[in-house]
């Protein structure tokens, strides 16, 4: 049969989404049969349209198929770690993301950006399992890695930048994680723009660090802007605009301006009590439940 017919096959499993046909394409003996489903199956776990369980499948059969030095089985071993972490098993997570690293460090060499995220990702994975001191090297690692390959104000060295202050914050050195946070949001709201999403999140996190460090004015001023600022871009009602009021209420209290607190939270929260609980975020319907206990009242 030609070629063709067998693409269009692949294409109406990926288009129904049958997991199974495609992980039984990968043992194909046509080696472009194994290829096309493969990509068919990355394809579908960047939609999450697999589950943990495909994608421990798709590992053990694209390491069968193809090698475990594969470039695809990687990938689908990478992807795999990436669900075992958001689901909070992070010391297995590290484990596959070790595993990777080694291969693609002596396979693409360790500049590739492939090997530069999964080593991002194991920084990560070290810090969600307290080892700040092992998450500090790494980090610091990909950042001078992808500056030197991307330079300074490539998205992803500013990505890298950012989650090594995360882990310096975590550290308690926050003074450095706030001269790092500084660096971050000057270049990403050159480059950006001051309403991108990713600089709004940095001017977030640098708020938070001035405040730790006893800056309150200047947390203060970061924090109304971005109040202002994800008001503008996403809406009042917005999550992470809620977040962001929340935020700006409670450094306000802890500042001793009751006042200005409680006014931050009329003025942009005081909706939430006409809504329907399930019809908010998990974060919001926290600080709903503390409006309530505060203002006495819910006006549903």
């Amino acid at each position: 049969m030609s070629m063709g017919f067998f693409r269009t096959n692949l294409k109406k499993l990926e288009e129904r989404q049958d997991i199974n046909g495609l992980i039984k394409c990968l043992e194909d003996r046509d080696s472009t049969i194994r290829t096309g489903a493969a990509d068919a199956l990355l394809r579908l776990r960047e939609i999450k349209a697999l589950t943990p369980l495909d994608q421990e499948r798709i590992v053990q059969v694209m390491t069968r198929a193809f090698g475990e030095a594969h470039p695809d089985t990687l990938t689908a071993m990478n992807s795999l770690a990436e669900t075992i972490g958001t689901q909070g098993d992070y010391a297995r997570a590290q484990g596959v993301f070790e595993r990777v690293l080694e291969v693609r460090t002596r396979v693409l060499g360790e500049e590739h950006p492939d090997t530069l995220r999964t080593m991002g990702n194991l920084a990560l994975a070290f810090g969600a399992l307290g080892g700040y001191a092992k998450a500090r090297r790494v980090g610091e690692q990909v950042v001078q890695l992808m500056t030197r390959v991307n330079g300074q104000e490539h998205p992803d060295t500013l990505k890298a930048m950012d989650n090594l202050a995360g882990t310096l914050w975590a550290q308690g050195q926050h003074a450095e994680a706030q001269t790092l946070s500084g660096r971050v949001l000057e270049v990403r709201t050159r480059v950006l723009g001051e309403e991108h999403p990713d600089t709004l999140t940095t001017m977030s996190n640098l708020a938070v660090a001035f405040g730790a460090l006893g800056n309150q004015a200047e947390a203060l001023r970061l924090q109304r802007r971005v109040l202002e600022l994800m008001t503008k871009v996403n809406g009042q009602e917005h999550p992470e605009t809620s977040l962001a009021a929340w935020n700006l209420a409670g450094t306000l209290e802890n500042s001793g301006d009751h006042i200005g607190a409680r006014k931050v939270l009329q003025e942009n929260l005081l909706w939430m009590l006409d809504r329907d609980p399930r019809t908010l975020a998990g974060a919001q319907q926290d600080i709903q439940q503390t409006m309530v206990d505060m203002f006495g009242r819910s006006r549903r």
